[in-house]
């Protein structure tokens, strides 16, 4: 094996060139770095090493800002894929199912209040009237005739009156709550 000679001129902080070995060939390292930690989005905690190297200061310029480009474009695109909700004919479709696996479910017991039920949760999910809240076990449903009013699902329990008065069975607002986490689930699992 050849031995490269090795300059003792320093460069940017750096002694320059020293001689790497990288598979059977020696390739000189390169005169000049740069070396940077980032946070890249909100929601990220870890930070990111980005190195930008070259033979001169600016191209090590460039070659680091390009790094931190990319790393930011492959964040946006995996943050972009996570919350793009699946195509509306899709989803439309797997509640379809959703509705009628319940509505003969409903139809084999003979209970017409339920199907009556099960048919405005169905309505409730369809215009996103159902939204996760910052307790993981609870859900918001709207009110269909008071827009203005959210009740909360949880554990199985709801806050509108119609809870109140029938304790034994389940309202729309707890219907649609579970109609959207089946639909969720099927979503996240395909």
């Amino acid at each position: 094996m050849q031995t490269l000679p090795s300059s003792h001129t320093a460069r940017n902080g750096h002694a320059a060139p020293a001689v790497i070995l990288q598979g059977p060939a020696l390739v000189p390292e390169a005169m000049c770095s740069m070396n940077g930690f980032v946070k890249i989005g909100m929601a990220e905690t870890r930070n990111h090493q980005v190195t930008g190297r070259g033979n001169t200061p600016e191209e090590a310029a460039t070659n680091y800002f390009g790094c931190l480009d990319a790393l930011e474009a492959g964040y946006a695109a995996r943050a972009a894929q996570k919350s793009t909700p699946p195509p509306l004919a899709q989803r439309t479709a797997r509640l379809a199912q959703l509705l009628v696996k319940g509505l003969a479910c409903a139809a084999t017991r003979q209970d017409q209040a339920i199907l009556d039920r099960i048919s405005k949760a169905a309505y409730l999910v369809l215009t996103d009237a159902v939204e996760p809240t910052e307790q993981p076990q609870a859900m918001a449903v709207r009110s269909q005739t008071h827009p203005d009013t959210w009740y909360t699902v949880e554990a199985g329990h709801c806050s509108c009156p119609d809870a109140g008065r029938h304790p034994e069975r389940a309202c729309k607002h707890r219907l649609a709550v579970e109609l959207w986490c089946r639909l969720n689930a099927q979503e996240e699992g395909a």
